[in-house]
């Protein structure tokens, strides 16, 4: 690769943020228990929750880090 220009990959979770990522998405599974027990409110912030899920892993999450000269490039 160029001297000026280093390509990294996403570093993998360190456990803690692993945690907190796995306890956050039983939530909407939360909800949706709470609604099949008769609370049908529950499904409106189970699907907003979900949503965006897959909003924030499928167009804001980061593939690579960039390194060029003066600046880095996240993609």
């Amino acid at each position: 690769m160029n001297a000026e220009k280093m390509s990294f990959r996403l570093a993998p979770m360190s456990p803690g943020i692993r945690v907190l990522t796995l306890v956050m998405l039983a939530l909407p599974l939360l909800f949706l228990a709470i609604a099949a027990h008769g609370s049908r409110p529950a499904l409106a912030p189970a699907l907003f929750i979900f949503v965006m899920y897959v909003w924030v892993w499928t167009r804001f999450r980061p593939s690579r880090f960039i390194l060029h000269s003066g600046y880095i490039e996240v993609v």
